[in-house]
C-alpha cells in the first residue's frame, strides 16, 4: 500500500479517536449534571411543596402549580439545556450536529404507525411489571404510599392539556435526548449492542431516582434503546414515550371525571384475571409490533457499520460512574426511606 495513503488512513483514524474521547468526556459530564440536576431539584421539591401546603390554595391547585415547576426544571433545564449546551460548548458543535448525533434522523411513517399500538401495549405491559414489582418491595418490608391526585370539580380542557403537555410531551422529547440521544450514541462506539441496551436500560431506570419506578422504567429503557439501535433513529422512541404518558394521564382524568371506556378499563383493573390479561395483551402488542417494525426499518436504509477505535479506560469515564453511581444512591435512598418510614 501506498505509504501517503496510510498516513491518511491514520490521520483520519487519530481525528476519529480524538473526537471519541471529546465526545465520551462531554456525555460523561452531561450524565453527571443530569443525576445531580435531578437529585438537587427532587429536594428542593420537597421543601417546595411543605411550603404550599402551609398556602391557602385548593389542593389541586397546589398540585398543579408544584407539577408544572418540577417538570419544567427536570425536563428543560436539566435533561434537556444541560446537555445541550455541554456538547454546544465542549464539544463545538452546531445544534443540527447535536440532533444528528442524537440520532434524529428521518423514519418511515409506517413505522411511525406501530409506534402506536406499540405505545398501548408498552402501558398494559408496565401494569404487569409495577404491580408485581410493588408486591415484592411490600413483602420485603417496603411501606407504600399511593400518590394521589387532585382534580377540579369541572373538567378543564387547559389543564387536561397542560396535563399532557408536562407528562407526556417534555418527558417524551427531553428524556429522549439525553437518554436515547448522544449517550446511547456515545454507548455504541464502546459496546456492543447487547451491552448497550443493558446499560442504556439500567441507566433510564436510576436515573428515575425512585425505587418504585425502577423496574419498569429499565424495561421500558431497555426496549426503546433496542428501537433506536434498529430503526437508527429516536423518533419511535419519543413517539412511544409520548403515547405511554399520554395515555396514564387520560386513565387518571377519565377514572375521576367517569369518562366511559375509561371507567370501564378503571373497573376491569381490580378483577382478579386483569393483572394476567394485560400482561398477555400487553406483550403480545409490544412483541408484534416490535417484528413489524423491524421488518419494516430492514426495507430501508442498512445500518451503518461502527468503528469502535476508541476504548475509554476507567479513568476517562469515571464522570460516567459518578453519574450512575448518584443515581443508584438516590433511588436506594427512596427504598430505605419506604423501609424505615
Amino acid at each position: 500500500m501506498d505509504a501517503g495513503i496510510v498516513k491518511e488512513q491514520d490521520v483520519a483514524a487519530e481525528k476519529i479517536i480524538a473526537f471519541e474521547k471529546k465526545r465520551n468526556r462531554a456525555v460523561g459530564f452531561a450524565l453527571f449534571a443530569v443525576a445531580a440536576g435531578l437529585a438537587l431539584t427532587r429536594i428542593g421539591a420537597y421543601f417546595l411543596y411543605d411550603a404550599f401546603d402551609k398556602l391557602d390554595y385548593a389542593p389541586w391547585v397546589s398540585e398543579y402549580i408544584m407539577d408544572a415547576i418540577f417538570t419544567v426544571v427536570t425536563q428543560v433545564f436539566v435533561c434537556f439545556l444541560i446537555p445541550l449546551l455541554t456538547y454546544l460548548f465542549y464539544q463545538k458543535r452546531t445544534v443540527k450536529e447535536i440532533f444528528a448525533d442524537a440520532n434524529y434522523h428521518k423514519v418511515s411513517w409506517k413505522i411511525l404507525l406501530c409506534c402506536v399500538p406499540l405505545a398501548i401495549g408498552c402501558y398494559l405491559f408496565t401494569i404487569y411489571v409495577m404491580n408485581y414489582w410493588l408486591s415484592t418491595l411490600i413483602g420485603l418490608g417496603y411501606t407504600y404510599r399511593p400518590a394521589s391526585s387532585s382534580y377540579p370539580a369541572a373538567f378543564s380542557p387547559w389543564l387536561f392539556i397542560l396535563s399532557i403537555f408536562l407528562t407526556a410531551v417534555l418527558p417524551g422529547f427531553c428524556e429522549e435526548f439525553i437518554m436515547r440521544g448522544n449517550f446511547l450514541t456515545s454507548l455504541r462506539h464502546n459496546f456492543k449492542s447487547f451491552g448497550v441496551i443493558i446499560l442504556a436500560s439500567m441507566a433510564f431506570g436510576l436515573f428515575h431516582q425512585n425505587i418504585l419506578q425502577f423496574v419498569y422504567t429499565a424495561v421500558f429503557g431497555g426496549l426503546m434503546a433496542f428501537l433506536v439501535i434498529k430503526t437508527r433513529t429516536v423518533w419511535p422512541a419519543v413517539i412511544i414515550h409520548f403515547l405511554n404518558n399520554a395515555i396514564s394521564v387520560i386513565m387518571g382524568y377519565g377514572s375521576n371525571y367517569g369518562w366511559g371506556i375509561v371507567s370501564f378499563i378503571d373497573n376491569v383493573l381490580y378483577q382478579p384475571f386483569a393483572i394476567y390479561l394485560f400482561l398477555v395483551l400487553g406483550l403480545g402488542l409490544v412483541v408484534g409490533f416490535t417484528f413489524l417494525i423491524l421488518k419494516i426499518a430492514k426495507k430501508g436504509k442498512q445500518e451503518t457499520p461502527i468503528l469502535r477505535l476508541y476504548k475509554p479506560s476507567r479513568r476517562e469515564n469515571a464522570w460516567h460512574f459518578g453519574a450512575i453511581t448518584l443515581a443508584a444512591a438516590s433511588t436506594f435512598f427512596t427504598f430505605m426511606f419506604g423501609m424505615l418510614f
